[in-house]
Parts: structure tokens; sequence; C-alpha cells
């Protein structure tokens, strides 16, 4: 009953007060109309503050979009760099570091193409280790590991820049000699020969000599890679034949090779 009684009072106060705004009670309606203008300040000062707010957030996103943008702008140049890393490595042998059959296969179109235009030598040499197997089966493969690495470093510090070492397979390996003529490329192998004669593999205390078999031959103008590497393992074939530790050159009895070598 009490609470029923206080709801009326209120609400008799509320129509009082409505009907004194109507009848222009000024003060109180200077009071309401501050309050509202107020509220109306305040509301302006809360949308211009969230306006900012938004600003800043917004500039603040743009700018950590441009962080990540020329981070991974920078991400992208190391992983190009790593892929042509990667892809030069695809061209090596792991072990040895001279050329795998895939960088031996784009160097013969570089020297092929080179000879063509240019009309110049190009003299290609197959060489295959002696009695390597038998070094992995008596010293182990580590021992044949340290042959096969002896034997390369040994073959580029013979040849000159613009020649070719590639690991063809196993103990085989190819050297491209580009503008040398035949005579020119019996004399390399041989100086190859002399210098692993002087300088045999040393591994874990012993001295593994280190000799090879090579047959060598001349690019004809037009005809395919593998009629070429055809000549060069019959020569390989032969040499092999002939004793081992002989290099032959496509075509050339081992008369005319130490006739034209000693000329």
């Amino acid at each position: 009953m009490l609470k029923s009684n206080s709801a009326q009072m209120a609400a008799v106060l509320a129509r009082g007060d409505a009907r004194r705004l109507k009848k222009n009670d000024t003060p109180l309606r200077d009071i309401v109309e501050k309050i509202v203008n107020g509220a109306t300040s305040v509301q302006r000062n809360l949308s211009t503050s969230m306006l900012l707010a938004d600003h800043r957030r917004l500039r603040d996103d743009a700018d950590q979009a441009q962080r990540e943008l020329t981070q991974a702008r920078t991400r992208i140049r190391q992983l190009e760099s790593q892929l042509r890393q990667m892809d030069e490595l695809v061209h090596e042998d792991q072990l040895t570091g001279a050329l795998n059959r895939r960088g031996l296969d784009d160097a013969f179109e570089r020297e092929f193409a080179r000879a063509a235009r240019g009309g110049v030598a190009l003299c290609v040499a197959l060489l295959d280790l002696d009695n390597f197997k038998q070094v992995n089966d008596n010293y182990g493969h580590v021992a044949g590991d340290a042959v096969l690495m002896h034997f390369a470093r040994i073959v580029n510090t013979t040849l000159r820049s613009m020649d070719v070492l590639a690991r063809f397979g196993g103990e085989e390996f190819v050297i491209l000699l580009p503008a040398t003529t035949p005579v020119e490329a019996m004399i390399t192998i041989a100086r190859i020969q002399a210098e692993l004669a002087a300088r045999p593999c040393e591994h874990e205390g012993r001295s593994l000599p280190v000799t090879f078999s090579a047959g060598a031959t001349a690019y004809q103008a037009g005809e395919e890679k593998h009629a070429l590497m055809k000549r060069a393992d019959a020569a390989v074939y032969k040499a092999k034949h002939a004793g081992k530790d002989q290099a032959i050159f496509s075509g050339w009895t081992p008369h005319l090779v130490q006739k034209a070598m000693a000329a």
C-alpha cells in the first residue's frame, strides 16, 4: 500500500514539472537546456575522441602492415638467394665438388654452342680410376671417398679456369677442354698423370697411389653428346686393356699419340 502511494506521488510531481515547463518556467527550462546542451557536448567530444582513436588505430594498422610487407619482401629475397644456392648445389657432386651429371649436361650444351658458333676446337676426355674397387674392398669406402676427393683436387689444380671437370658416375670423370686440339688434350692428361704420381692420396697414414685410364676425342660439328661420349668410352676401354694408367685418343694408335706429344 505504501509503495503504491509513493509511485502515485512521483507521477503527480512529474506531471507538475511538465506543466511548469509548459508555462515557461524559465529557470527550470534553462537548467534543462543546459543539461541537454552539456549532454550534447559530451556526446560530441566522445564522438571526436572515438574518431581520433579510430584514426590512430588505422594508422597503427597501416604501419604494422607496412612492416610486415617489408619483412615479407626481405624473406622473399632470402628465399630467392637460397634457391640460387640450392640450384648451384644441385649441379655439383657433393663429395668432390665437381659438376654432377646435370651440371655436365648444361656444360656440354654451352660448350657445343660455343664450338659451333666460333668454329673452335673442343676435346672431351673420359677418365676412369684404376683399381678403385680394390681400394674400397681393402681400405673401406671412407678411403675410397678420400681417393675421389684427392683426384678431383689434383685435376682442378691442373686444369685451366675455362676447363670443366664433372663426375660422370662412380669413379668416372669427364673433362671438357674448350679451344683445345687433340695434342693439347693429350698433354693435359699427361700432366694430370704426372701430378697424381708425384702426389699420392694420403689417408690414415697410408699413401694410396691414384692412376686412371683415359679416353679422349674431339667434338665434330653437329654431333650429339652420346656419340661423343661413345667414342671416349671406347677409347677408355682400349686404355684399360692396354695395361691401365694409359691415355688413348679416339682414332689414334699409341704410336701416333707418342709422336704427337713428342713434337
